[in-house]
């Protein structure tokens, strides 16, 4: 019995490296390859007039920040899988939090042609780890904003329920998970990514949203959008 309990954290411990290796050498070479390219333009091209210098600055930021969050998920999902993540309690602000994680997405959404409509109540506050919530909410939005087509529509709506509860909504009109994708992602006994029909970043991005939300204590729902996106549910009650 022993034997079999070693060899199963053993099997899962193989499983969960070869999945960071994949995302490695897959998920980040775009945007490396991006910010080198726009590097080498502002370098070998030093009279580029204004404009096009600010743009390619602005994707090299943007480009930079896609990796730095794919790095964090890679060690959170790590940390989760080997049960020692640490979670620091304090007083947040989840409006303030919600309002600044927007604007790190706004050139995209404008890039994008991006429809956004929010509805944020003010003063939400939570007893929660800062940085945990944020990755939540910078993974779910990602997720919406990678994922649906130029000019359509993502929808984020955040209410108070009571003291120290607050639900927050995701909408968007391009962004589809059929329903054996959304159990495998979202489920509770939620395997590693083999199987997953999605790329895996989207997939490993998900499920550590998941984790989070309930080593929080929250739960996460997902909903179809008829006849084309989806809608992310999270509540802490």
């Amino acid at each position: 019995m022993k034997e079999d309990i070693l060899q199963k954290e053993l099997d899962n411990l193989k499983e969960l490296h070869s999945d960071i290796i994949s995302i490695a050498s897959h998920e980040l070479k775009t945007p490396l390859t991006s910010i080198i390219g726009f590097t080498k333009i502002i370098k070998e091209k030093p009279n580029i007039n204004e404009e096009t210098r600010e743009k390619c600055l602005k994707t090299i930021i943007q480009q930079s920040e896609r990796m730095h969050r794919l790095i964090n998920n890679m060690i959170t999902w790590h940390q989760i899988k080997m049960k020692i993540i640490k979670i620091y309690i304090t007083q947040v602000n989840i409006s303030l939090l919600i309002k600044d994680i927007l604007k790190n997405f706004l050139n995209k959404i404008n890039k994008d042609h991006i429809k956004l409509t929010i509805h944020i109540e003010d003063d939400i506050t939570f007893s929660g780890d800062e940085e945990r919530l944020r990755e939540i909410i910078e993974n779910l939005l990602e997720n919406s904003i990678k994922h649906i087509d130029e000019g359509l529509k993502i929808e984020v709506r955040a209410e108070k329920i009571n003291k120290n509860h607050f639900s927050l909504t995701i909408s968007n009109t391009g962004f589809i998970l059929d329903e054996m994708i959304k159990e495998s992602i979202l489920n509770k006994n939620y395997p590693l990514l083999s199987g997953i029909k999605i790329d895996k970043s989207t997939a490993l991005s998900l499920a550590i949203s998941r984790s989070l939300v309930e080593l929080l204590g929250g739960k996460i729902h997902f909903e179809p959008i008829n006849p084309k996106g989806s809608k992310f549910i999270i509540e802490f009650t």
